[in-house]
């Protein structure tokens, strides 16, 4: 089983890495995701989890899939 630190640790280096393969700011992805940037700034540092709506809204926003967010990088 991967642990809560495993996987807060993908989803906030996930989120930045298609953020900015998509070359798009925290305040766009926050705007797209409806949320706060400050939201996503805590996300992407891996002080905070999404809930599963958030996850949902920010993976939408990416064009990418909510699992994709939990993938292990390369």
């Amino acid at each position: 089983m991967i642990s809560t630190e495993e996987l807060t640790r993908r989803l906030a280096s996930n989120i930045r890495r298609y953020r900015k393969v998509k070359k798009i700011t925290q305040v766009v992805l926050a705007a797209k995701a409806d949320t706060d940037e400050r939201y996503i700034q805590s996300i992407e540092a891996g002080d905070r989890v999404p809930g599963v709506i958030i996850a949902y809204r920010i993976a939408q926003a990416l064009e990418i899939s909510v699992d994709t967010l939990f993938e292990e990088s390369e």
